[in-house]
């Protein structure tokens, strides 16, 4: 079957168990909150939640019958499964095994890559995952990545192979740590260098460059991200999850009037937890009526409870307030004094269109992972130097070099020793034992090397007591573009080359 007529049969699939359980109700799986679900599909995964009386279930197994007649295509058996609570007894389940030809599944199972398990969350769910990212370290390997390519890949690549997982499901803060871990091996060793040292921990790599990062985030806070995000598309109520989980959890009334009960799901705990932290970044686009009128973010970046210091449970909407595509005043001024209704008619508003919910950590308004991750990170102290050193025109691993030079991360003698591997000391191009502040500031090809790029530049800035880090720092100047900016890169090049074979052994 052609791509195209496949997508069109799924599609009449979907409608028509759509359809069905529409025309008959009492086949739905009744939840909590009376929002109805009949099914979720995607390409040719599909999950059906009925109830599984036997009639029921015929009406279903001839419905799924019919469809394969007519579209040539057919249900594989031996990969379908049925599943029912725990409680149920033998004498139930195997009737439906028999109407069904399925088997009889237990939890938890993977659907879409994701684990669906119920009771305490364990670390063994994300097993597949952690493998999968694994797996891809060792592809990669053969190809003797340097540092800026390794660093090149955590970013865009590895780190978005946990995402669709973690979007939907909050690992623990053992596979968190595991992943890490992972991550920072790959960074210093590849996969299988076991000779090579791990210079840092992931935790001193991570964060931002200004402030002495390597610009990647632990697992914990790129999850802690997608839990702002969580909260985010739930308060926008726009898919058919977010509207699932508002009418189970909140019963109609303003998301900050749900409180956690026994028997809450993950998904509402997770969201629970996070949600005051993720509101104050939030307002709204007036336009349709999805607004609450006394809770919600209307006045700049407060709602009309907390103006007006007030907790109301009301579960009016701002469409309420509204007559002809205006405010109505008569309504307003019976509830509010004038002050307030002065600022509330004063808001930009687009009656004809449809609410917006708007992050206001974005100049966009969309949500971002990335400014969500800025809002909470731990700042630090922002140094000048270490954003300079990542210029677009210098290779990564140039760039990473210079970064571990600043950090004393570097295979140099002295810094082995602290290591606790000694061995004789001597620099290769003179009689000095060697250390990091010979090598590369007073040693005799780092004075030529300076002195030389000196004069080519009419300066004045070299003194042999200096240090890398003041060396390099009296270099930078503030134009992004001048070529002094860059000129480093070449001098490290010539200071390295001689050391090249020392390099590659412990890193």
């Amino acid at each position: 079957m052609s791509p195209a007529l496949f997508i069109i049969a799924i599609d009449y699939l979907s409608r028509s168990i759509a359809n069905l359980f529409e025309n008959q109700p009492n086949m739905n799986f009744r939840t909590r909150g009376g929002f109805l679900i009949s099914h979720l599909c995607f390409a040719d995964d599909l999950i059906i939640f009925m109830n599984a009386s036997r009639n029921h279930i015929k009406k279903l197994m001839d419905f799924l019958s019919y469809f394969q007649s007519i579209s040539g295509l057919s249900l594989n058996n031996k990969k379908c499964f049925f599943y029912v609570h725990n409680n149920m007894k033998s004498d139930r389940i195997l009737p439906i095994k028999e109407q069904t030809g399925f088997m009889h599944g237990v939890l938890p199972i993977k659907y879409l890559g994701t684990p669906l398990y119920k009771g305490r969350k364990r670390s063994f769910l994300f097993d597949d995952l952690i493998t999968f990212i694994q797996n891809k370290l060792h592809s990669w390997d053969s190809n003797f990545l340097s540092f800026g390519g390794r660093l090149t890949l955590i970013r865009s690549v590895l780190s978005s192979f946990p995402v669709y997982s973690f979007q939907t499901l909050l690992p623990t803060k053992l596979v968190c740590k595991r992943i890490d871990i992972i991550l920072n091996k790959f960074f210093w060793k590849g996969f299988g260098g076991n000779n090579k040292i791990i210079w840092a921990s992931w935790d001193k790599c991570c964060g931002v460059r200004a402030e002495r990062g390597l610009g990647c985030k632990t697992m914990a806070d790129l999850t802690h991200a997608f839990s702002y995000k969580l909260w985010f598309n739930f308060r926008a109520n726009k898919s058919l999850w977010a509207k699932f989980m508002f009418s189970k959890y909140c019963f109609g009334k303003h998301h900050f009037l749900c409180v956690l009960k026994n028997g809450d799901s993950k998904v509402s705990r997770r969201m629970c937890k996070i949600k005051w932290d993720v509101e104050p970044h939030l307002s709204w686009g007036i336009g349709g009526d999805n607004i609450f009128f006394w809770q919600d973010q209307l006045l700049n970046s407060s709602s009309i409870d907390s103006f007006i210091n007030s907790t109301s449970k009301s579960v009016e909407k701002v469409s309420n307030f509204i007559t002809d595509n205006c405010w109505n005043y008569d309504k307003l001024a019976d509830i509010l004094p004038d002050c307030i209704i002065q600022k509330i008619i004063n808001l930009p508003t687009i009656f004809d269109s449809k609410d917006m919910l708007l992050c206001k950590l974005s100049k966009d308004g969309l949500f971002s992972l990335k400014e969500a991750w800025h809002s909470f990170r731990l700042k630090k102290e922002v140094y000048f130097i270490y954003s300079k050193i990542w210029h677009k025109t210098i290779q990564s691993t140039i760039s990473i070099f210079i970064w571990r030079l600043f950090h004393k991360i570097i295979p140099t003698d002295d810094i082995l020793r602290k290591r606790g591997i000694i061995k004789p000391s001597k620099c290769q191009c003179c009689f000095h034992s060697e250390n990091m502040h010979h090598v590369f500031v007073f040693g005799p090809i780092a004075v030529k090397t300076w002195i030389y790029f000196e004069d080519v530049f009419k300066l004045n800035i070299y003194k042999t007591n200096m240090s890398i880090y003041g060396l390099l720092n009296s270099w930078f100047v503030n134009p992004i573009g001048h070529i002094r900016n860059v000129t480093y890169s070449l001098i490290f090049l010539v200071l390295v080359a001689g050391k090249e074979q020392l390099f590659v052994q412990w890193d």
